[in-house]
């Protein structure tokens, strides 16, 4: 992403604050990205539901500018 938009952020997780539920974020679009894989996403789509929804919250909560 770094190569595609100038402007990409990456985020490194830092202590136990973590990521904050953000991977990488383009400010000035307020694009966000969030990563997520697991080794077999067909064992469990709900469980996968719930942490897609957990930590878009999260990443609502915790960063400005989210569109």
């Amino acid at each position: 992403m770094y190569y595609a938009e100038p402007d990409f952020q990456r985020i490194k997780p830092w202590g136990s604050i973590g990521d904050r539920k953000n991977d990488g974020y383009i400010p000035s679009k307020g694009i966000y990205f969030q990563v997520y894989a697991p080794e077999d996403i067909h064992k469990s789509p709900a469980n996968a539901v719930k942490k897609l929804e957990s930590d878009f919250s999260g990443l609502l909560e915790k960063w400005e500018g989210v569109k």
